[in-house]
């Protein structure tokens, strides 16, 4: 996603790959950008009022993106759950098992997803 909408020109250098890979692992929940070129001195800074680049368009389709795969990763469980039966079991920490009904999980999403 971020070599995709990088606003800096793609190369094969030291600087924009740490910005690439620095972008991405900033962005988890939301979309952040940050040009990590002209922190390292390798770009100058403009002289005079900065204007605010707008990325109204790739902060929404990144939402979009990370919606839609919690979205699928809902559905999935919800599939598991149901396939599992009445009663699911697990096994905890200390290696013992343990019974727990589907309700418990679909509570565990839906607590996920309202909070």
């Amino acid at each position: 996603f971020n070599i995709v909408f990088n606003t800096s020109k793609l190369e094969c250098s030291a600087e924009y790959v740490l910005g690439v890979i620095l972008n991405s692992l900033s962005s988890i929940l939301s979309y952040n950008y940050y040009d990590y070129s002209s922190l390292l001195g390798r770009k100058r800074k403009m002289k005079g009022p900065v204007n605010h680049q707008q990325s109204f368009v790739r902060q929404c389709l990144y939402t979009a993106i990370v919606t839609s795969l919690y979205i699928g990763l809902t559905v999935w469980a919800v599939r598991l759950i149901q396939e599992k039966g009445s009663v699911i079991s697990i096994i905890d920490t200390m290696g013992n098992k343990q019974n727990v009904t589907p309700m418990f999980f679909y509570g565990l999403i839906m607590a996920s997803w309202f909070s």
